[in-house]
């Protein structure tokens, strides 16, 4: 608990001395607080002004969720998360440590970065990953250009 004291405090000072600054984004990583649920997570971020949180695969999402974090989990329950964030000012700026060996295995953990609006993933070397973020990359790209999914009704 002492080491989470101090690095509130360090936080403190980075955003005291940069408050000034409107393209810092100061956040938590959810795993800081993994004896906590994301929500109680998301609620201590509300009281104390922080906006900006990176969760993780496997925190307990609590609150009448069913399981755990994850990029599996139901647009429903998803649409729920998105809805209580908002409520509480609080957004998803990363997701991660996540990894994938291949385009298909990454393919839903994109989707839920773009239905989440995070903007980040966080990966570890997992091994032959390079091909499938690539194709991935260039999905999302065409997403943020044109607004569409590839293969989507009007996508040419």
């Amino acid at each position: 608990m002492r080491s989470v004291w101090i690095g509130m405090l360090v936080l403190a000072a980075v955003v005291s001395a940069e408050a000034g600054r409107k393209d810092w984004k100061v956040g938590v990583q959810a795993y800081t607080f993994r004896n906590r649920s994301l929500l109680e997570t998301v609620e201590y971020c509300a009281k104390n002004g922080i906006k900006y949180i990176e969760i993780y695969p496997g925190q307990r999402i609590g609150a009448g969720f069913e399981g755990q974090t994850t990029h599996e989990m139901s647009g429903a329950e998803a649409g729920r998360l998105q809805t209580i964030l908002k409520q509480k000012g609080v957004s998803l700026l990363s997701y991660g440590v996540v990894g994938a060996g291949n385009e298909a295995q990454w393919r839903p953990i994109f989707d839920f970065a773009k239905r989440m609006g995070i903007s980040t993933i966080i990966e570890y070397e997992s091994g032959n990953a390079e091909a499938g973020v690539a194709k991935c990359v260039g999905y999302l790209r065409n997403f943020v250009e044109t607004g569409k999914a590839p293969g989507s009704a009007g996508q040419e």
